[in-house]
């Protein structure tokens, strides 16, 4: 256990890792709260909870983090109060949430198998999973600037023995063209059904339309 100080901390840090994935990210929340929190009052645990809100939404992009705070906060507030438990109630959404990924990256594996050739944008864990659990496959990706985040999955991509291709981010519809499918995580869902991702999504998306699919690895966190 840690202090709330150094939890909210460690929160930011996780919050505004520019390297990982809204699912890395959301898991590493998660985990933070399970193990660090400290056991405390209701009303204090109420308190931390609306904090932690608060600063995930001063990354608004990332909508996944939020929701799954969000999620703890109202079940506690519901649940009779000599029951709910802070950590408890997050070990059993980590669950929750852990199963909901693997359902999503199981059924965008049955979508994509037996296509050779996949494009993607940059690093996603969830689109890395998909992507081990095919291997035969060729994987096409631009380089990501100004991350790079690209060159990271090219590089985790081919420790595992999966052949890469990486393009220029200037020749992402070349890149698109000579694929069978694109494939991309997705930091949020809006009411409208679009997408929130990184930059180059919605370019992807143009360059295949009508020609070839375009899956997007959402959980119902995301929503």
């Amino acid at each position: 256990m840690v202090s709330e100080t150094t939890l909210l901390s460690r929160l930011r840090e996780i919050i505004f890792d520019s390297e990982s994935g809204s699912s890395e990210i959301a898991i590493g929340v998660l985990k933070l709260l399970s193990k660090e929190a400290e056991p405390t009052t209701y009303q204090h645990e109420v308190k931390l909870l609306e904090t932690m809100i608060n600063i995930a939404l001063e990354r608004p992009s990332l909508i996944l983090p939020v929701n799954l705070l969000t999620t703890i906060r109202d079940a506690l507030q519901i649940a009779p109060r000599s029951k709910a438990r802070l950590k408890d109630l997050t070990e059993r959404l980590l669950e929750i949430y852990s199963e909901s990924l693997s359902n999503a990256v199981s059924k965008a594996v049955e979508r994509i198998r037996g296509m050779r050739r996949i494009f993607t944008l940059s690093y996603s864990s969830q689109v890395f999973r998909v992507l081990l659990s095919l291997k035969d496959v060729s994987v096409i990706v631009n380089a990501g600037w100004p991350l790079f985040d690209g060159l990271l999955m090219a590089k985790r991509l081919r420790s595992i023995g999966i052949n890469v291709n990486v393009y220029p981010d200037a020749a992402l519809a070349e890149a698109v063209e000579v694929s069978d499918v694109v494939l991309i995580g997705c930091d949020a869902v809006l009411r409208d059904g679009s997408l929130v991702n990184r930059s180059g999504t919605f370019l992807a998306s143009k360059v295949a339309e009508d020609k070839k699919p375009v899956i997007s690895i959402v959980d119902v966190f995301k929503l």
